[in-house]
């Protein structure tokens, strides 16, 4: 069997301590730090916070779902006003060209239901992020 290279095996690098479990659910203990954990999207984050209270704090907010409250707007009426008030994120701005591409993209964008008269509606970071610029 061939020897495993020295950087393989870990010499010479600093390796991070181990979690240990605390008696809370996805915070732990690494070295004089505590780790909060959690799911986002099928992906696991993690972040170190100084004490523990702040980590049961930040855990909190996330499995509570700390994020933007959804609007009864409908999504016609959101892009309408997305479109107006948007002026771009350079200095050429937002060209009246890309402004009238945007509103035919969002028109088309509509589901069926919206376009046969109801009122579906859409929380602003679903309509964002469909378009980058």
């Amino acid at each position: 069997m061939a020897p495993v290279p020295l950087r393989a095996r870990g010499v010479g690098r600093l390796m991070a301590a181990t979690m240990e479990k605390t008696r809370h659910a996805g915070i732990y203990k690494r070295g004089g730090r505590y780790v909060a954990v959690w799911e986002n999207r099928g992906r696991q984050h993690k972040q170190a916070f100084r004490t523990l209270a702040e980590a049961r704090e930040a855990k909190a907010q996330r499995q509570g779902g700390d994020r933007a409250p959804t609007t009864r707007q409908t999504f016609e009426d959101y892009a309408r006003e997305w479109l107006s008030a948007y002026q771009g994120r350079t200095e050429r701005g937002f060209t009246p060209t890309s402004r009238r591409d945007y509103a035919r993209a969002s028109s088309s964008m509509r589901s069926p239901s919206s376009r046969a008269g109801a009122s579906r509606t859409f929380g602003a970071p679903t309509f964002a992020g469909s378009f980058s610029t």
